[in-house]
């Protein structure tokens, strides 16, 4: 499927600033200006330069020789002249790469305050690494090769401009793969820079470089695969909208699972941004049918199981396989409910395809519904921008009928009260109820498929109820789970040693308006709840106290 890329200012700007950077020439040679960087601080006994590059790194099949020539001397890099700006390092500061290990998680080097950043435009080169880049030709990369080898040093030196050092400028030229290569041999912390707007190596290439450059930068420094540029983007929003690979996908899920619910500032994740065709088809043998029609339909249903796989299960567990070794679906409608980032329709779409899955436990003793109250809370964007999320076809869902599962109706007992105040309970139940009409909400879709899933507890035996009270869940979250069944309002937590709702509510909940309703509704049972609390008279035997405190418990139940 085609996409509309969204437009990246620090690249767009970059790549028309650099095009018309002058040449500055003297009586010698060509004058190079170069900028400090923004970097951490780092001790002076740190800033000596290296003489000579580092042993050769091999990068997948790619390896790269540390000189091309090993038996003539190193040269000394070019002296390089600063701009004077105020807070500027010398120019050795300015050569060296901190030392950091571009595998480690967190890693990532972002540029210091923009305030040492020029508020006009400084037409000079950075660096004769970046000059050369910006002169070549599309075949002619020999020079860059020489420069790299010869002056690795320029490689992490950042444009005053935008911020952006050698592996930046490279990457939005479609560069050829043994050139990223040998910049990520020489200096790998290289991917891990931010420019101005944000952006490392990895944001750019993502649309201005081949997916085997993209791979490479991954497996240099995953930790690139998270950072988030100044609109809150990751790679992977930047690989979910330019609709990349499925092999490129899940090598950026495998460095960062997590990055499946990151939330750039509009609000929107990377699986929000996922094609979802297959909500045309019925069932799933449409989806897998060998007619050409069906090709977009098992493309994308092949992004959505590996988005919820490594949301679910992690990068360092696969799915689980039936025994002819083909993938096992049982898990899938658990990994939606708990994958806050899952689209509604995609969610509800699974409910119909999986009814069976209702009130099926996983491994760990939930239920969807469980797993859903347990999971974050996070609003879906209100629409789709083209301007911001790119071009995305329209589909044409299939109507989707969630009452397949529920093979009976919720037991009468559960909707009735013995000590509740059941006409409060109904005035604050319908109260403000606008707001949640209009949001259809996990808990909803999953209480409609199939009502049932209200009365199944987790292998400890607490209950959805008292699952929402210890998350500290909103009152409209609890609001829904009472309305499914008010009696579970009279029903006591086991694993909090036998606890109330009422209880429960007042020591978890931040909401008031959970704490004061739920208390209002069980007048008579928090009276009776008085004589549990009451201390043992002087005298009296402990044997004959838990005895009342016991047959208080069965009036209650």
């Amino acid at each position: 499927m085609q996409t509309q890329p969204k437009k990246s200012e620090a690249s767009t700007t970059t790549t028309m600033l650099n095009a018309s950077y002058p040449t500055v020439e003297n009586d010698n040679d060509t004058t190079i200006v170069s900028s400090h960087l923004r970097i951490k601080p780092v001790a002076s006994e740190e800033l000596a330069l290296a003489s000579v590059l580092p042993d050769p790194v091999s990068l997948g099949d790619v390896t790269i020789p540390a000189s091309a020539d090993e038996s003539a001397p190193p040269q000394e890099p070019e002296e390089a002249q600063l701009l004077d700006l105020p807070g500027q390092v010398s120019a050795a500061a300015a050569l060296v790469a901190p030392d950091i290990d571009p595998l480690s998680p967190g890693a990532i080097i972002k540029p210091r305050e923009t305030d040492l950043q020029p508020k006009e435009l400084v037409r000079k080169w950075p660096s004769t690494l970046m000059k050369l880049m910006n002169e070549n030709d599309d075949d002619e990369w020999e020079p860059v090769m020489e420069r790299i080898r010869t002056h690795a040093d320029e490689i992490v030196i950042q444009g005053i401009n935008g911020g952006q050092n050698a592996l930046h400028a490279a990457c939005i030229r479609y560069p050829p793969t043994h050139v990223v290569a040998a910049i990520l041999a020489a200096k790998p912390q290289a991917a891990l820079y931010q420019n101005f707007s944000g952006e490392t190596p990895l944001h750019l290439a993502s649309y201005s470089a081949s997916e085997e450059v993209q791979a490479l930068l991954v497996r240099a420094a995953p930790a690139a695969v998270s950072a988030q540029d100044k609109y809150g983007d990751c790679p992977l929003h930047f690989a979910a909208r330019s609709g990349a690979t499925y092999t490129l996908m899940e090598q950026l899920l495998s460095a960062a699972p997590t990055c499946v619910s990151l939330r750039n500032k509009r609000g929107v994740t990377p699986f929000w941004l996922l094609p979802r065709s297959y909500l045309e088809a019925e069932n799933l043998e449409e989806i897998f049918d060998d007619d050409d029609d069906a090709d977009d339909y098992r493309d994308d249903w092949e992004l959505l199981v590996l988005f919820l796989r490594y949301a679910y299960f992690g990068a360092d567990r696969p799915a689980p396989t039936r025994d002819n070794g083909e993938l096992s679906y049982d898990w899938i409608v658990h990994a939606a409910a708990a994958t806050p980032a899952c689209p509604r329709e995609t969610l509800k779409f699974l409910c119909h395809l999986f009814p069976e899955q209702a009130v099926r436990y996983n491994e760990k003793g939930y239920t969807p519904l469980l797993l859903a109250i347990q999971a974050l809370d996070m609003e879906e964007p209100e629409n789709w921008d083209e301007n911001e999320d790119g071009f995305r076809e329209n589909v044409d869902a299939a109507e989707v009928t969630l009452a397949d599962a529920a093979q009976e109706g919720l037991p009468v007992e559960a909707t009735v009260s013995q000590h509740v105040d059941t006409e409060y309970l109904q005035r604050a139940l319908q109260k403000d109820t606008t707001q949640d009409e209009n949001a259809e909400s996990v808990i909803s879709i999953l209480l409609e498929w199939n009502p049932l899933a209200i009365v199944y507890g987790d292998s400890k035996g607490t209950m959805p109820l008292a699952h929402a009270l210890l998350a500290g869940k909103s009152w409209q979250v609890v609001r829904r789970l009472i309305q499914a069944c008010p009696r579970a309002l009279e029903s006591r937590d086991r694993s909090s040693g036998g606890l109330f709702m009422f209880q429960l509510a007042a020591m978890m909940s931040p909401d008031m308006d959970t704490v004061f309703t739920i208390a209002r509704s069980l007048p008579e049972l928090i009276a009776m709840t008085r004589r549990f609390a009451q201390v043992a008279q002087p005298g009296e035997n402990p044997i004959k106290k838990k005895a009342r405190v016991d047959d208080s418990y069965e009036m209650a139940e």
